[in-house]
């Protein structure tokens, strides 16, 4: 099982650990660990985009 979070992003951008990038970055990133592995990702998406609207599109 694989993992990312906004820590791990800020860290592969070189920026402070400090919530700037928009979850569709979070996405992107979680999207490219999930194509080269076979196994679960869990991903820590907590820029703020919390709703229920936001989850289910991070769902699909």
């Amino acid at each position: 099982m694989w993992g990312s979070s906004s820590f791990e992003l800020a860290a592969s951008y070189a920026v402070p650990y400090a919530n700037i990038f928009p979850m569709s970055i979070h996405l992107e990133m979680t999207r490219a660990i999930a194509a080269v592995i076979t196994t679960p990702v869990i991903t820590d998406i907590d820029a703020g985009f919390g709703s229920a609207l936001n989850v289910s599109y991070v769902m699909i």
